[in-house]
């Protein structure tokens, strides 16, 4: 699906989504610190159907509160409003019925563990003015689809977090846009549905266990300009459970260990470009 089909599905949900949440009575809120506006602190509504509003008592809603929508398992579409510029950490963690989330454009971050264990969230398309996706923010999704920008210039080194898309298993196909120039440890770690990847002219390293687990893969597309890669020893470490960070433990393993399914010619490619960690 691209952006354009995307963007037509979001504006028709934004229009036809029953409202059921407009007023202060379904949030608890806050001014901002410098109190141009309003922080959603959490969502108290019982609407599964939720259009967060742009405006509360006349001032713009600019802010959601970590923890805002965490742990609610009945709410099923989000949409969020114009200004708002962040989805701070575990925003929306564990909302374990969570189809879909509208995200604007004009956020700039979404932030650790923001989507983890949102287990039906399937599809998700990153606005223009996104600069970093943090640590582990959709581990443990259904995302089957990732859009991303068609700009090559919003990618930083830093746009993708560790483990960020970390056991989503209903991927399938990963297209990394041009202009990543790396990506972080376990970024697809144990996603056992994804069959092809292919990597940007602009690749220059990977990290440590990135694509490890992912059994079924089948396809990592090279492009024929890109001469060689660092195979980074990224081993930043990682809580044994993401609730559990006094107990980190690092990724070990290759990028490619466990892609037992890869073709020895796609195996030999990876290997001239400088990657020495078994694929099995």
């Amino acid at each position: 699906m691209d952006r354009k089909h995307f963007a037509g599905i979001a504006a028709l949900l934004a229009l036809v989504l029953p409202v059921l949440a407009q007023s202060m009575a379904d949030f608890r809120v806050d001014l901002t610190k410098d109190n141009a506006g309003v922080v959603i602190i959490k969502y108290i509504g019982t609407g599964r159907n939720v259009l967060i509003p742009g405006d509360i008592q006349n001032l713009p809603v600019l802010e959601l509160g970590q923890n805002s929508f965490r742990d609610n398992w009945s709410i099923t579409n989000v949409v969020i409003p114009p200004g708002v510029t962040a989805i701070p950490r575990d925003a929306f963690r564990a909302c374990s019925s969570l189809i879909s989330v509208i995200i604007p454009e004009g956020i700039q971050s979404i932030g650790y563990a923001a989507f983890y264990r949102c287990t039906h969230l399937a599809l998700i398309a990153f606005p223009d003015s996104l600069t970093n996706i943090g640590d582990y923010a959709f581990r443990d999704t259904a995302l089957s689809t990732l859009v991303f920008p068609p700009d090559p210039k919003v990618f930083t080194e830093g746009y993708f977090g560790v483990g960020a898309f970390e056991n989503c298993k209903n991927l399938r196909s990963v297209i990394i846009p041009e202009g990543v120039t790396h990506l972080p440890a376990a970024l697809f770690y144990g996603c056992t549905g994804l069959t092809n990847v292919s990597l940007p002219s602009s690749i220059q390293s990977i990290g440590q266990a990135c694509f490890q687990g992912c059994s079924a893969l089948t396809s990592v597309a090279v492009p024929g300009t890109v001469t060689a890669i660092s195979f980074s020893e990224d081993t930043k470490s990682q809580p044994a459970s993401i609730d559990d960070a006094a107990k980190p433990q690092a990724y070990v393993g290759g990028a490619f260990t466990g892609c037992s399914r890869l073709p020895l010619a796609n195996r030999a490619i990876l290997n001239k470009l400088g990657y020495t960690g078994g694929f099995n």
